[in-house]
């Protein structure tokens, strides 16, 4: 009885002990915001100024000339894979516009009223959660694991996302992204091996069909004209004896053909956007969006200042006093 009164006793202590804190963190947060507000109040043309400052400069980084649209879509991939893809994405990715010889002009053989104004140009891997062959999320951050057999990335498609000031230019960046990556020597190279790979897939499921069919017919109708046939569970009896059907393995072989002549059709190039880049209306860059931020990037800017001028004033304050 003792033991679990003091229990009790050592929860009530514990509990009293938990809201004196908050009580003494709530109090001095309040104490804090006070101080905070006599320094804006006492420094409010430094603070007004830097807030006044930082929304002019929102609205100059997101005036209509500088707006910036994001362009996104999924690319799908025949032959290489996703980390080929990627490799040969980064001589886009890292471009420099004041070399020619490594500058989206030169690479993409784009003009230059078109080549300078992309601002980004990236592909990133696709994630499938329990590997059921969908594609779930994209690790913009490039942060997955390699060590996660559930979740893994996905071989056969990249997400690419494209930033420019031009939106009118989205399809002529797409079509020239498109061609250096079909021209490049490894992935055409990986893309023409798989497609004489689906051609013989194809042939030999042909051939195997007919040969199927020939020995249904020769294993089927052998006996004689006037034996009596009967169909029972799959089964083909004739007469006395019963036979097993050719249908199951006929229908798996057909259903690999049709998968690889799907895959042929579908792909007429290593890499295809099917969709082809879709344009977000609204800018990256938001006239609302870029005046908060600047707003409160402001805000801090002028409390700092206000802080530096309030102890510079306090300094200078004491050496008058010593002397």
């Amino acid at each position: 009885m003792e033991e679990k009164k003091q229990s009790e006793i050592n929860l009530l202590d514990l509990f009293s002990i938990l809201f004196a804190w908050l009580r003494k963190v709530f109090h001095g947060l309040l104490v804090y915001m006070g101080k905070l507000s006599r320094l804006i109040y006492r420094r409010k043309w430094y603070v007004a100024a830097t807030v006044v400052a930082g929304v002019a400069v929102g609205l100059y980084l997101s005036r209509p000339a500088a707006r910036i649209y994001k362009a996104e879509g999924t690319a799908l991939i025949l032959g290489a894979d996703a980390q080929t893809v990627r490799q040969v994405f980064r001589q886009l990715e890292n471009s420099d516009p004041r070399n020619p010889y490594t500058s989206l002009t030169g690479k993409l053989n784009l003009p230059d009223s078109v080549a300078d104004n992309i601002v980004q140009l990236a592909a990133y891997y696709m994630i499938d959660y329990m590997r059921d062959s969908v594609a779930d999320k994209v690790d913009y951050l490039d942060s997955h694991s390699l060590t996660d057999t559930m979740n893994v990335r996905m071989r056969d498609r990249v997400h690419i996302r494209l930033k420019t000031k031009n939106i009118a230019q989205v399809n002529v960046v797409e079509k020239a992204m498109l061609n250096y990556l079909n021209s490049n020597a490894v992935i055409l190279s990986q893309y023409n091996a798989r497609i004489n790979d689906l051609k013989n897939q194809i042939s030999i499921c042909d051939r195997e069909l007919n040969r199927i069919d020939s020995l249904a017919a020769m294993y089927y109708f052998r006996e004689k004209d006037n034996a009596q046939l009967s169909f029972e569970k799959n089964s083909l009896i004739m007469g006395e004896q019963r036979k097993q059907l050719f249908y199951g393995d006929l229908m798996r072989i057909q259903e690999l053909r049709n998968a690889a002549q799907l895959k042929l059709s579908r792909f007429t190039n290593p890499v295809e956007i099917p969709s082809s880049l879709v344009v977000s209306p609204q800018p990256v860059n938001g006239r609302m969006e870029y005046a908060m931020y600047g707003m409160l990037i402001g805000l801090v800017a002028g409390l700092l200042l206000a802080g530096f001028v309030e102890s510079i004033s306090r300094i200078m304050a004491f050496l008058k006093g010593n002397n």
